[in-house]
């Protein structure tokens, strides 16, 4: 659990950090990457209710983070291809894609980490995901 949240807190920092250079290559308008570096906040914000309603209603903890991993992975191996087309409605397509897998994937494992360790108090396991994330 601590390896998987390490690389997927790692990839969603360096997504924040990266998304202008990633794009700069390609003749993107300033305004339009910051227009990008937004879309995936607010379908994240979407995309955290929704999973947590969910989560709170049926406890699939495993199952959601498969889904929100093997999104993230998708969505990310292919955002390149998305980007090198230059078609900014393809482009913010897979932003907010990218955006509602990614973000909902902290809190989520956040949640799984304080089940399956209980009887350990919340802030010390969170605190060891954050340390090594």
């Amino acid at each position: 659990m601590n390896l998987l949240f390490s690389l997927y807190f790692g990839g969603l920092k360096a997504f924040g950090v990266l998304a202008s250079y990633l794009l700069a290559p390609f003749d993107y308008d300033p305004s339009i990457m910051s227009i990008l570096a937004v879309f995936p906040v607010i379908s994240g914000f979407i995309g955290t209710i929704l999973l947590g309603v969910y989560l709170k209603k049926y406890k699939h903890y495993k199952l959601l983070i498969s889904i929100v991993c093997t999104g993230t992975s998708i969505f990310f191996a292919t955002l390149y291809f998305a980007i090198q087309s230059k078609n900014i409605n393809y482009v913010c397509i897979y932003c907010l894609l990218i955006g509602f897998f990614m973000v909902p994937g902290n809190p989520l494992m956040y949640e799984f980490a304080t089940e399956i360790t209980y009887p350990i108090g919340e802030s010390l396991t969170i605190g060891v995901l954050i340390a090594s994330g």
